[in-house]
């Protein structure tokens, strides 16, 4: 509290503290209500030996209870309230414990995604050697056809200009 830290053993003391005192405080409350009833329960029955015993007991019955079964209804010093569990402070190794929970979930969600991107990368390398084969093809089929084109022009000019010209000679 303001600025100042305490271990858990200081914390558990200090709430032991609290919690003996409560104890103490029950045990003096719980011995002045049973005097209390006991002066109430010595009075009564000195009036009810004035009366007559039989509307007495009638009386008593229906009247309040006996000193007694109310000393069974108040709290006991075993049954001292609990702290609430709020009160608890992380310790050292509750951090710990948290920081470990945490750097799990995150190298998993790292290696997720170094698993993704490599898959991405791999899949791009496939495409670039497919785009690539392809490529090849391509060109190694316009070629050809250049070849052809080249060829069958060359026919044309040897069939037009040559032997239009060796007709020429002959004739």
């Amino acid at each position: 509290v303001g600025g100042t830290t305490h271990s858990s053993s200081a914390f558990v003391s200090v709430v032991d503290g609290q919690h003996e005192s409560s104890k103490i405080e029950l045990s003096a409350r719980k011995k002045a209500i049973q005097d209390r009833l006991k002066e109430l329960d010595v009075k009564s029955k000195s009036s009810d030996n004035t009366n007559n015993s039989s509307t007495s007991e009638a009386a008593s019955s229906s009247a309040a209870p006996t000193a007694t079964t109310l000393l069974s209804k108040l709290p006991t010093a075993a049954k001292a309230p609990q702290l609430p569990s709020s009160l608890k402070t992380d310790t050292h190794w509750d951090f710990t414990l948290k920081e470990m929970a945490w750097l799990s979930a995150d190298f998993q969600s790292e290696r997720k995604r170094q698993k993704s991107q490599a898959k991405k990368l791999s899949n791009a390398i496939l495409q670039y050697h497919a785009t690539l084969a392809s490529k090849k093809k391509r060109e190694c089929a316009s070629f050809e056809a250049r070849v052809r084109r080249l060829g069958g022009k060359m026919g044309r000019m040897v069939q037009n200009h040559y032997w239009k010209k060796m007709e020429r000679v002959v004739e």
